[in-house]
């Protein structure tokens, strides 16, 4: 499909979920890809999100799904500061629908390690992520803790969805 719009070689530009969509596209079509920036990397999460994320998941059938966007937006965004980003999170999600949204939801409870296999193959890659962002940036640091080709820029006061807070 991506040789089909011509495209040979591409660096790119992602954020949040998107990483998701770039780990699809670095593990089929490694050959393609000659670096990326990756902003609000998911390349999993801490402990209380993963206890977060189960209680939610459970849930998630017998509650209004405005209600679990909001109360996601509260956990992944929890800070005065993070209004702007937390207000956007919800007005985008709202977007989706209820349909969508679980769909998203479903996706981010199980697929949450994504990047780990892929992160090796990486040879030139920008992450990132906002010293606020308590749920993805502990795992992120980790996995790049061992490969010192891949850089990390932390944004200060900033949490997961950085690239609107600076």
């Amino acid at each position: 499909a991506i040789r089909g719009h011509g495209i040979e070689k591409a660096c790119f530009v992602c954020l949040s979920l998107g990483t998701m969509v770039f780990a699809a596209i670095q593990s089929k079509y490694p050959e393609l890809v000659t670096g990326a920036i990756l902003c609000g990397a998911v390349a999993g999460v801490n402990r209380a999100m993963q206890c977060w994320l189960y209680v939610l998941n459970s849930i998630r059938h017998t509650i209004p799904y405005m209600f679990l966007l909001r109360l996601f937006a509260w956990i992944l965004l929890p800070k005065k500061e993070h209004e702007k980003s937390r207000r956007f999170f919800i007005k985008n999600g709202k977007k989706l629908g209820r349909r969508e949204f679980m769909a998203w939801f479903s996706l981010i409870t199980h697929n949450m390690t994504v990047l780990k296999p892929i992160i090796h193959r990486l040879e030139n890659a920008l992450f990132i992520s906002g010293t606020e962002d308590y749920t993805f940036l502990g795992k992120l640091k980790a996995l790049l803790r061992r490969r010192h080709n891949l850089r990390l820029s932390l944004l200060k006061r900033c949490g997961h969805v950085c690239n609107l807070q600076h």
